[in-house]
């Protein structure tokens, strides 16, 4: 659909001859987006009711349109929203069948032989700390901090439903990089990406047989202090589209994180066209204001050369009091105190300063907008 461009009259006329929504759809906007336009250009609208009021036949008042204010666009130009194309049948399907196969995963990897590919450097990371912390403890008289402790079961479960998560994505086509140990990673779909995270869910409350000195982890520091594990593990997509923020997904007892992992890949898959649109129509917004604001510089500056015009216009008219006032005492002087020269002299600056021995209105044209309106 093209853009159109109208004048506040063509407006009004298609605003009174249908409902705004049926002409917004015309133009491939929305209704909201049509009635800014018309409040920007002065142009009235029909109330509430109009519509069904003139159907059945009942008395309706047409507004007028009323003279264009001062700073009002005479045109306004409504280009179409963008769309994101669906996806075609062919795609559907073959999204379906990957989701299809990706339920029927019931176990998972296990530890560490079936690690996937990203998450198996985590290990091999682990196992040098331990053994840099073990030399320091070894080589160092006196106190020295704890060796780093050996992965937990705890650990280990994340790392297995993380991989398990990696292997399902990436079944379904979505691309992940930027992994950390701590269990951030971002995805790309249908061009997009999406910050996720998955780690251990931490509560306030203390769980049951839960000691102090046991460690639940051999990463203490990637988890807030002062909350406690929950023995469940969660994933969040922290990116905001569609109006939320943080989606989650929290394994429980009744439901364990392999059972969640479809629904995850299917909101990841279903996120990038979502993700796009809304980019294209805040990209769209921007446009507009750009568009509205750069409208606005324009009447400021119009406005600010039309005052620059009208002041020089009145001091040509100063001018020309002036040179009446003036003449009428060189012809005085002329009969009552001749010189020559002085004469000349004093007749050709009047001349010079007379507005009407030029062109006045190629004088007004010269004038330029102040500096200041920029």
């Amino acid at each position: 659909m093209e853009r159109t461009t109208l004048t506040r009259q063509q407006l009004y006329e298609l605003v009174w001859s249908k409902p705004m929504t049926t002409l917004a759809k015309d133009f491939g906007i929305t209704g909201n987006g049509l009635a800014k336009i018309c409040e920007r250009l002065g142009v009235p609208r029909p109330p509430r009711g109009y519509w069904a009021k003139k159907e059945a036949g009942k008395k309706v008042i047409r507004y007028r349109l009323p003279a264009r204010q001062e700073g009002q666009p005479e045109t306004a130009i409504i280009r179409p929203t963008p769309r994101i194309p669906k996806a075609s049948a062919d795609e559907a399907v073959a999204k379906k069948e990957i989701l299809d196969r990706i339920k029927t995963v019931k176990e998972l990897p296990k530890f560490p032989s079936g690690m996937h590919r990203l998450v198996k450097p985590w290990i091999e990371q682990h196992r040098e700390e331990q053994n840099k912390s073990r030399r320091r403890a070894r080589d160092r008289r006196g106190w020295a901090p704890e060796p780093r402790a050996d992965l937990t079961e705890r650990d280990q479960y994340r790392f297995r439903v993380t991989s398990a998560l990696f292997t399902a994505l990436e079944a379904a086509g979505v691309k992940i990089d930027g992994v950390k140990r701590i269990g951030e990673f971002q995805v790309t779909t249908d061009g997009q990406t999406l910050q996720i995270v998955l780690k251990e869910k931490m509560q306030r409350a203390k769980p049951a047989g839960h000691e102090p000195s046991s460690a639940w982890t051999a990463y203490p520091h990637d988890h807030q202090t002062g909350l406690y594990p929950s023995g469940f593990v969660q994933a969040v997509i922290k990116t905001h589209y569609a109006g939320r923020y943080d989606r989650r997904w929290i394994e429980s007892r009744q439901k364990d994180f392999a059972t969640l992992i479809p629904s995850i890949v299917a909101e990841v898959i279903e996120a990038g066209p979502i993700i796009a649109r809304e980019k294209e129509e805040r990209a769209e917004a921007h446009r507009r204001y750009e568009e509205e604001a750069e409208r606005r510089r324009n009447a400021a500056r119009d406005a600010a050369l039309d005052d620059a015009r009208w002041e020089h216009f009145r001091a040509l008219a100063a001018d020309w009091e002036e040179v009446e006032r003036l003449n009428r005492f060189i012809e005085k002087l002329e009969s009552s105190a001749p010189n020559a020269e002085g004469l000349r002299w004093a007749r050709a600056r009047l001349n010079a300063l007379d507005p009407t021995k030029r062109d006045v209105w190629n004088d007004l044209d010269s004038v330029k907008v102040p500096y200041s309106a920029w």
